[in-house]
């Protein structure tokens, strides 16, 4: 097995604990070999998903590049949203892997060149940035009512 394929394998059971954790769970990707996929179905506030993406901007703030939170056409229309127009063509869905995806989730990979630490670095990160957007989560929802 190389690198990048005993990457991927600590990055998924990684990320299956850490999804575990806080009542989430690793999205069945058998086709792609590189990235994996964290449903976040249940993290929205209020019905609305736009506040995932501050989850995705938090891991960046604490240095986790590469990493996405996606949020699919479905809920962007079900929301109000236009879909993303590039060149005057409408492109429904534009950063999700899919146009049929139906959940939000958080994509993250094993990239050439990763090392384990790095991995376990990441997945700390992300295990910490979950337990506070969690708890932000029951604040918010007061705090709008």
């Amino acid at each position: 097995m190389d690198k990048r394929e005993a990457c991927y394998r600590q990055l998924a059971d990684g990320l299956s604990a850490v999804a575990s954790k806080h009542g989430l769970r690793l999205m069945h990707t058998p086709d792609n070999p590189i990235s994996l996929a964290v449903s976040l179905a249940g993290l929205t506030l209020n019905g609305r998903s736009d506040a995932l993406t501050k989850l995705g901007a938090r891991l960046f703030t604490q240095g986790c590049s590469g990493v996405r939170v996606i949020i699919p056409a479905e809920i962007e229309a079900a929301e109000g949203r236009a879909p993303t127009c590039v060149g005057g063509i409408s492109l429904p869905g534009f950063n999700s892997h899919s146009a049929a995806s139906t959940e939000a989730y958080l994509n993250a990979a094993a990239a050439i060149g990763q090392t384990p630490e790095e991995i376990d670095l990441f997945l700390g990160r992300l295990d910490k940035v979950l337990s506070e957007f969690t708890r932000r989560i029951p604040q918010e929802k007061n705090n709008s009512l």
